[in-house]
């Protein structure tokens, strides 16, 4: 019988299936040729992925602090002008100018 890569009766017959799970494997150095060829791409992706997770993380702390101290301008505000109304619009400006810039710095991480 000759083997052509191409018949589908012929593949059904001379390849093997495998069914289950992947199992994960712990990245290793390569050596040889497969180093050569992929290597680089490899190393470069999971740079890639690393970074793109690290700048993930630092936006959600960068965002979670901002909401904290936002609250907590929040509150002072709210009792500061309680004590001393005639100031509140200040108390409102410097609250306001915290979370701008806050929101400003969140869209541009």
């Amino acid at each position: 019988m000759e083997n052509n890569l191409y018949d589908p009766n012929t593949m059904h017959e001379e390849v093997e299936h495998y069914t289950g799970e992947v199992i994960q494997t712990p990245v290793v150095k390569q050596y040889g040729i497969g180093a050569w060829l992929a290597g680089y791409t490899t190393t470069e992706l999971r740079r890639a992925a690393l970074l793109d997770a690290e700048k993930e993380r630092c936006r959600a702390y960068l965002t979670a602090t901002a909401l904290q101290h936002a609250a907590i301008l929040s509150g002072v505000e709210a009792s500061l002008a309680k004590a001393n109304p005639g100031a509140s619009s200040r108390f409102k400006e410097i609250t306001d100018a915290y979370c701008s810039k806050a929101v400003e710095r969140i869209k541009n991480a």
